[in-house]
Order: structure tokens, then sequence, then C-alpha cells
């Protein structure tokens, strides 16, 4: 992937954590870690954990049984997400990057996407 498509993927990130129009907002639900981690202690299963971070990230830590795919990977691997019928809570460091990968998802056909603002406010369980 260019350097101009990584740059573009971060100013649409940014872009859409903060300024969203109401049809973006219609692609996905926005959920809080609370709400997140309420539905990981009681229907974990239910639901695809999607970490869009890096690598790098996603080594020092992650939340369990977590599936990686780095957002500037994640058109090239949309193959490896999961079924389309399968509800995914997606999420990045600090919400930005999510979005982009829940925008992303949707326009792929994925319907049930959560994006969770980030693992910087996660205190449920974690691996590294």
């Amino acid at each position: 992937m260019s350097l101009m498509h990584k740059m573009g993927i971060l100013l649409k990130s940014l872009r859409l954590k903060y300024v969203q129009s109401e049809e973006e907002k219609k692609k996905f639900h926005d959920i809080s870690v609370e709400e997140a981690q309420k539905k990981y202690e009681v229907s974990k299963n239910d639901y695809i954990w999607l970490d869009v971070r890096t690598q790098g990230e996603y080594s020092q830590r992650h939340i369990p049984g977590s599936k990686l795919i780095p957002i500037d990977q994640l058109e090239d691997r949309i193959g490896e997400v999961g079924s389309k019928d399968k509800k995914y809570i997606v999420y990045c460091h600090s919400g930005g990057r999510s979005v982009a990968a829940c925008m992303i998802l949707h326009d792929k056909g994925y319907k049930q996407l959560f994006n969770m603002p980030g693992m910087s406010y996660w205190n449920g369980p974690t691996e590294s």
C-alpha cells in the first residue's frame, strides 16, 4: 500500500471520527466501551471482535479472541474478515481507524457493525 493511500486512510479516519454526516452514521452503531465490555462478559461469542490497529499495537495489548486486520490492509484482506451475517465490534486505539473500518466494511456488504471508541479506554480482559 502506498504512502499516499495510507495518508488518505488516516485523514478519512480523523474526519469520520469527528465529522460524520447523517448518512454515514446509519452505516454502523457507536457503542461505549462499557457497552462493549458488557457484551464481552455476557455474549462475546455472538460477535467477531475486529482489531484494526497495527501488529505492534496488537502485540502489546488486545482483547482475547479478537481478530487483527490492520486498517491499511483491510480492503486487501476483506476475505479474512468473516461472514457478512455476523455481528462485528470494530476497534482501534481511540476510535478513528475503527470508524473508517466500519465504513469500508459497510461498503463491502457488512451490516451489523459496532464501533467501539478504542483500546485506550478498555478495562476488560486483555492479553499480549
